[in-house]
């Protein structure tokens, strides 16, 4: 569940129209203990972490309440409940109470099993002041990542709330949809996953079994796969090849690039699958989402590239890549239009092409293009340095050539 960095660039550009929360933190900290009132109140809400929310309410003079749930499919999630004492001086809460539960849900909504996985649970959850309140979990059993933040959730205005509500028609009647109500199914040791049709569903895009390295040893394999059933968008069935636990990935891609995925894991045991046992689902980044941190002029930090990147068509991202300096009086320069592929953690391109242009001598600037090669390549940009400091590495094999470098955001 680690942030890729793409994640992590999108989030530190959405907290920058975030209004900070905890400026005056330990002045409001002060004035409630000094009203008599549970420091507490200072921090209750919700956090947001990957598919977890995590919900702090006051309990009594001194305590708090902590609800999470955190979402394996969108027909079940697991469901911590705690509460403990609150130290305001380390803005940590202590409990040694958690009851972790798995809850199953019927297709309307309603509670199909309750499972308690153990009682008493114990940890920690510290708060943290910075651009966006946060929520450090520590939990003894280690169910949770050690690199998991929760930020806080703002609520959203009346003024929001009303803007949202009188958005165009048209948006409320073609909601995002990466796909229908997904269903699975253990029979005689073959696990079968149907996806739903739904009238929303991109025709340029399908489901299909993930065969590429996952990172880890697989115990399953597919049997068969298929989007021509009826109502279902995909209708795949696996087997086990040994035992252990395993994660069955779908992708959804046009043939070029994964927009999204879906990750089941199972357990196999006797040469059979015999249970699921979690699960989690990457999400889409389009053009919109990124070009808020990455639009704009990069510099390579050991050449003469520079990378402009502004929003494209269809969800990418338009490229255009220059040599600051020109040869023969020609200078060369590529373009392409990128996209983010949800599991190689990258933008992804197979549009990339050279373009040579004249250089004039009076400006020693790139004229109207001159000549454009024909034909295209494919490569990829990844994400390298921290989230404060990010990079991007461009990886290309247009026409055989092995171009690389890595860009920073120009000053």
């Amino acid at each position: 569940m680690k942030k890729s960095m793409i994640t992590a660039m999108l989030l530190a550009a959405s907290l920058m129209a975030v209004p900070v929360f905890t400026a005056h933190a330990q002045e409001a900290t002060a004035a409630v203990e000094e009203s008599g009132q549970n420091p507490v109140m200072n921090y209750i809400g919700d956090y947001g972490y990957a598919r977890a929310t995590l919900h702090v309410e006051a309990d009594g003079m001194d305590g708090a309440k902590v609800l999470v749930t955190w979402g394996s499919s969108a027909f079940d999630h697991g469901e911590w409940e705690m509460s403990g004492s609150f130290d305001p001086e380390t803005r940590t809460i202590t409990y040694d109470n958690a009851v972790l539960k798995t809850v199953a849900f019927n297709e309307d909504g309603t509670t199909a099993s309750e499972e308690t996985v153990y009682e008493n649970g114990s940890g920690t959850i510290t708060f943290r002041d910075g651009a966006v309140l946060t929520a450090v979990w520590a939990d003894d059993h280690g169910d949770v990542p050690e690199d998991a933040v929760f930020e806080f959730i703002y609520p959203i205005s009346d003024e929001e709330t009303e803007a949202i509500e009188g958005a165009d028609d048209q948006t409320a009647e073609e909601p995002f949809m990466l796909h229908g109500n997904t269903e699975t199914e253990i029979t005689d040791g073959v696990m079968t996953i149907r996806i739903a049709a739904t009238d929303h569903d991109d025709p340029a895009f399908h489901w299909q079994a993930w065969t590429e390295d996952k990172g880890d040893a697989s115990f399953t394999e597919l049997v068969t796969e298929t989007d021509m059933e009826e109502g279902y968008a995909y209708v795949g069935s696996f087997r086990a090849i040994d035992d252990g636990e395993d994660t069955i990935r779908l992708a959804h891609t046009d043939g070029h690039y994964v927009a999204g995925y879906m990750d089941f894991n199972v357990r196999t045991e006797n040469g059979k699958i015999v249970e699921t046992i979690g699960g989690s689902e990457g999400f889409p980044s389009t053009g919109e989402d990124m070009a808020p941190v990455l639009a704009g002029t990069w510099q390579e930090t050991d050449g003469t590239h520079f990378m402009e990147i502004g929003l494209g068509e269809n969800g990418g991202l338009d490229i255009t890549i220059s040599d600051g300096s020109g040869r023969d009086g020609k200078t060369t320069f590529y373009t392409m239009t990128a996209y983010y592929d949800a599991i190689r953690d990258c933008l992804v391109y197979w549009n990339g092409t050279v373009h040579e242009a004249g250089i004039t001598a009076e400006t020693d600037a790139a004229a109207e293009e001159a000549i454009v090669s024909d034909g295209s390549g494919t490569g990829k940009i990844g994400f390298v340095g921290t989230e404060e400091e990010p990079g991007l590495v461009w990886q290309d094999d247009t026409f055989g050539n092995t171009e690389t470098g890595t860009f920073v955001k120009a000053e």
